[in-house]
């Protein structure tokens, strides 16, 4: 059986979608704001010859809308680049005329307009994080082997290339368990700091983005090796502080609930948002259990689910019908925005559903 990058429709889909790059002038770049997203980015921009190739990091909400036609009219691109967003909206097609290649693997969407090329593994079946696909797209070249295994590992996906990086660079991984590797060895330490180098207001994200796109190798980061790498480890070791702080309460909570399965941990006067790192870590260590981990901020609580054996994607929609909140995200790993006002009922739904569908 053809694996899903053998299949003559991806194929052909793949070689329209490098045909589009190769005659783009002046690309405009929306991407995610985590690993995968900053990865899939930096694939492209790295084999992209254009001297210019303009970018949005698109954070709270997960897609592409009316919000960025100033940033659109600003750039003025000939093609437009969305990579590891959930959706693109009408209002955002309404005022652009470019050609947009669109990669993602969530939901599937609805591909709304004959002027996109749409490349998502959902709709065949299996799921790939998108470095997984631009890696493909680039040609598989070595040297940006490094940056396309961090961004599907990050995404907890394992993919065929990983043993060629292992055989690239056998200290910073060992081929065991994706959670033993995100936790436990130095390439799991890369993915961290990398995270922790895009939190923050755009603003902020944005000059440390810069100083990502100018590293070389993987150990030029680990080592500190360069002013670059120096600037954004200098961050990373800020934030890890409040991290491991709040990973320390967040422990000791769910270390008093070990019989209930639905564990929800809540904060609030933080700077950061650290509720999918420490979702991520908390399914890791507790795979049994379903995780909810909520930032409150104004009147609104960001949450971070995660669970093996519940589908997430289907728990949300049901508990936020009818209530002020959106969410969405893959089976095992989503996210929901809700009203604090909206919250109790939300979480009234959600125990309904899980008490419906336990596996």
């Amino acid at each position: 059986m053809k694996n899903f990058f053998e299949k003559e429709e991806v194929r052909k889909l793949i070689n329209k979608i490098k045909k589009e790059l190769s005659s783009a002038f002046r690309p405009l770049f929306f991407f995610h704001d985590d690993c995968d997203g900053i990865c899939s980015f930096l694939i492209l921009y790295k084999i992209l010859p254009q001297a210019e190739k303009p970018y949005v990091i698109v954070k709270s909400d997960p897609y592409v809308d009316k919000r960025f036609i100033g940033k659109l009219r600003y750039a003025n691109p000939d093609k437009v680049v969305v990579l590891d967003l959930a959706d693109i909206k009408q209002s955002f097609l309404e005022r652009s005329n470019q050609h947009i290649i669109w990669l993602d693997h969530h939901g599937p969407a609805e591909k709304k307009n004959n002027r996109i090329l749409y490349l998502n593994p959902r709709l065949y079946g299996c799921n790939y994080p998108v470095s997984a696909l631009c890696y493909e797209i680039a040609g598989k070249p070595e040297n940006l082997l490094w940056i396309a295994t961090i961004g599907c590992i990050a995404d907890w996906h394992v993919p065929d290339f990983f043993p060629l990086f292992l055989k690239r660079y056998p200290d910073l991984a060992e081929q065991r368990p994706i959670g033993d590797i995100i936790y436990k060895t130095k390439l799991g330490k890369i993915i961290r700091i990398l995270s922790f180098a895009l939190m923050g207001r755009s603003k902020e994200a944005y000059p440390y983005i810069e100083h990502i796109k100018k590293l070389q190798s993987p150990y030029e980061l680990l080592n500190a090796e360069t002013s670059h790498a120096r600037i954004i480890l200098k961050k990373y070791e800020r934030i890890n502080k409040e991290y491991q702080s709040l990973f320390a309460r967040v422990l000791k909570n769910i270390k008093k609930q070990r019989e209930r399965q639905l564990f929800l941990f809540t904060y609030s006067n933080a700077k950061y948002s650290l509720t999918k790192e420490l979702a991520n870590e908390l399914i890791y260590l507790f795979p049994e259990k379903i995780i909810i981990i909520g930032r409150e901020k104004n009147s609104e609580i960001s949450l971070s689910l995660r669970a093996r054996k519940l589908d997430l994607r289907k728990a949300i929609s049901y508990s936020l019908k009818g209530l002020c909140g959106y969410g969405g995200g893959h089976e095992c790993a989503a996210g929901a925005t809700i009203k604090k006002s909206d919250f109790s009922l939300f979480l009234e739904r959600l125990e309904t559903f899980m008490s419906q569908h336990r596996q």
